[in-house]
């Protein structure tokens, strides 16, 4: 990553951007690719905030993963997609999605508002190397922030309002969870 690079990332302006890791973060390790109702809920709220959405994910099948967010019928409200075989490492896919999105955007985003989820705590180094707020998504009980320094932990994205007040967004939206 070059310096003035890194530092035009530093000064951004506004705007929100949340990226998700795809494989046990949007899509629950239960045997079948599918994302749950809660999920498609939280994603449309955030759209609705106008908070920009990504995915970056290990997995190298665009077609597979586009096949999933529309079967989910979310496919529309992601602008960026960025897999493996687009970085060597994650922080360089993460970095990469950023700037992709301020491609498509023209905003600078602030690193404090983006949001990374994802259920690995390998990759929270990644977040914290460019100084954006990690979500980790694990439904483990084991699983502690003293232990791993994600800045939130949540178990799922059936508790909106509890997400939501974390990144600062104002739920304008009330989207109700079909129960």
């Amino acid at each position: 990553m070059y310096n003035n690079e890194f530092m035009e990332f530093l000064r951004g302006r506004g705007g929100k951007l949340a990226f998700f890791d795809m494989y046990g973060t949007l899509i629950p390790n239960y045997g079948y690719a599918k994302i749950e109702e809660e999920t498609v809920d939280f994603l449309n709220k955030l759209h609705k905030n106008k908070v920009m959405l990504g995915i970056i994910s290990n997995c190298n099948d665009r077609i597979l993963i586009n096949r999933i967010l529309e079967e989910a019928h979310v496919e529309d409200l992601f602008s960026v997609i960025v897999l493996n075989d687009e970085g060597e490492n994650h922080a360089e896919r993460l970095f990469k999605a950023i700037k992709k999105a301020k491609e498509k955007s023209n905003i600078n985003f602030k690193p404090q508002d983006i949001y990374h989820f994802d259920d690995d705590y390998r990759r929270i180094k990644s977040s914290k190397v460019l100084g954006i707020n990690h979500i980790m998504v694990s439904d483990d009980p084991n699983v502690k922030l003293s232990v791993f320094p994600a800045d939130f932990l949540i178990p799922n994205f059936i508790n909106h309002d509890r997400i939501l007040s974390f990144m600062k967004i104002e739920n304008k939206e009330k989207i109700k969870t079909k129960k």
